[in-house]
């Protein structure tokens, strides 16, 4: 039914759009991306396309038809053999909300383009959604940023390469603000799960990280409400290393408190890598859902 309705909106789409030679290079680009490698989530040709349009209803059709034809393509890979059964129903929350954007004339908008990229992401299979957060399908970080005048620092992050097998084949997190309201203890929680639950079917990934100012050790002071992001991992197996200052901004852009502490000259944020391998995370995981069952979790433990 969902499938029909995808295919049903796509050829509405394509037979109004005036910009149709756009479609077939961008698609091609689209399916350059190989297996275990690296790629950006934000297509190059694509954007330019986009930056080209002029009319705010040829750039919303656009990002639709490319969304839909992704979908579509991908449509048979959305099964158990690809993914658990608790990341196959985030994806129907997420199918729901890519076809309620294409049913409404507004699409995603400047407003919500990074939704948009992320969510083309997902369609493309390059992203999986995990609940409080998306992680991509394979990615890695740089050696070169863990390496720096700390010689303890540095001698701990190069011995967790060389223990680990180097810096790629890992999931990554970001932040998708569609799930906002997971941002909490409970929902990351069920993340890690998810994560866990991807990771036995996946064997060749050697864990996940994510690189934020929320990281820092500094929380306990600044935002001692947050500290759950990083003591959870850390105290079952995950490492950190300093990354440098954050320059996001993200750390002061959503607290009034932290920017006071910043403009205060207290406070200066800083970004940490945090890495949980696969056999430390899956461990944890499946002690969460022996004393935490839900539904949501039943098939971890398989």
């Amino acid at each position: 039914m969902l499938l029909q309705q995808f295919k049903d909106l796509l050829e509405n789409l394509k037979g109004e759009f005036k910009y149709s030679d756009q479609i077939a290079p961008t698609l091609q680009e689209l399916k350059q991306y190989q297996a275990k490698t690296i790629v950006a989530y934000q297509p190059a040709y694509m954007k330019k396309a986009l930056g080209q349009m002029q009319d705010v209803a040829d750039k919303e059709a656009f990002k639709k038809i490319v969304i839909l034809s992704c979908l579509i393509e991908n449509w048979d890979d959305f099964t158990p053999a690809n993914y658990s059964q608790s990341v196959l129903d985030q994806y129907q929350i997420i199918f729901n909300r890519i076809l309620g954007n294409c049913e409404n004339s507004d699409g995603w908008g400047e407003q919500k383009l990074d939704v948009y990229w992320k969510e083309l992401a997902m369609a493309r299979q390059l992203m999986f959604p995990a609940g409080a957060q998306i992680t991509e399908h394979y990615s890695g970080f740089s050696a070169k940023q863990g390496i720096h005048l700390n010689r303890l620092g540095t001698l701990s992050f190069l011995s967790f390469l060389a223990a680990h097998g180097g810096s790629k084949g890992y999931y990554q997190i970001h932040t998708y603000t569609p799930e906002l309201g997971r941002f909490n203890e409970q929902g990351w929680n069920d993340c890690y799960v998810h994560l866990a639950q991807m990771m036995k079917i996946n064997p060749e990934i050697k864990g996940f990280f994510g690189i934020s100012w929320f990281y820092d050790p500094q929380l306990a002071d600044i935002s001692p409400r947050l500290m759950y992001l990083q003591s959870i991992p850390l105290q079952n197996g995950a490492k950190s290393f300093y990354m440098g200052k954050d320059e996001t901004g993200n750390a002061i852009s959503k607290s009034k408190s932290r920017l006071k502490l910043y403009e205060e000259g207290k406070y200066t944020p800083q970004s940490y890598l945090l890495v949980w391998p696969r056999e430390a995370l899956i461990a944890w995981a499946d002690e969460y859902v022996k004393t935490n069952p839900s539904d949501e979790h039943n098939a971890v433990v398989n």
